[in-house]
């Protein structure tokens, strides 16, 4: 079977790098006038994650010009970049047995995130994403298209039954979308609504192999 993975909230503990990175540009914003003081908890951060750089910044601070978004956006990705190359980015505790137990059972994972070029650049070097994925797929490689989007270019160029995992709407979309079976990652940064349509919930990354052997027995 084919796995379509999310990376951020699924197997990578994003908050630890972004929320830094992403109080520390609102104290600059605000020190600029340019946005009020920011008033919110590493959850209410967390939320944010999982969207796109451009859809984010539309949506937290849309009062903001144009431009300044896209300096906001390149100001917290250099801070994460730099935070990942100082090793401080970590995945969740049992992610690479997970991913490892997963290939080894015969299925072939599909990295799929809302993410920038250079960040999933970093990430390959930090961490041995390369021998767990048959193929990388990040959004601003793909012209900032949705992960239905995505889906379509990855479904056109390996074709067979996919089941997707990941921890937000955009994931759950593609399941939507093309009728997939899903397993929810409720230990991530999404809400339980948010992941109602899964037909399974995970509570732990390590929970994912025996969830997808599930789906793979009802295939």
């Amino acid at each position: 079977m084919n796995l379509l993975l999310d990376y951020d909230g699924t197997l990578h503990d994003c908050l630890v790098i972004y929320a830094p990175a992403f109080r520390a540009v609102c104290r600059q914003l605000a020190a600029e006038g340019l946005l009020p003081p920011l008033q919110a908890t590493d959850a209410e951060i967390g939320g944010w994650l999982g969207y796109s750089s451009p859809e984010m910044w539309r949506a937290f601070a849309p009062q903001l010009p144009e431009e300044q978004q896209r300096r906001a956006s390149r100001l917290v990705g250099e801070l994460m970049n730099a935070a990942i190359l100082a090793g401080r980015a970590r995945l969740y505790p049992g992610a690479e047995d997970a991913l490892r137990r997963l290939k080894a059972a015969g299925h072939k994972l599909f990295f799929c995130s809302n993410c920038k070029r250079d960040y999933l650049a970093l990430h390959r070097q930090a961490f041995p994403l390369d021998e767990y994925f048959t193929a990388f797929y990040a959004a601003e490689e793909c012209g900032w298209r949705t992960k239905v989007e995505m889906f379509s270019l990855i479904a056109a160029a390996y074709p067979g039954d996919f089941a997707v995992i990941g921890d937000r709407r955009h994931d759950m979309a593609v399941a939507a979308a093309y009728q997939l079976p899903a397993v929810g990652c409720a230990y991530g940064y999404g809400s339980p609504a948010e992941l109602a349509a899964a037909m399974y919930i995970a509570h732990d990354v390590r929970e994912l192999p025996e969830l997808v052997a599930k789906i793979a027995a009802r295939a």
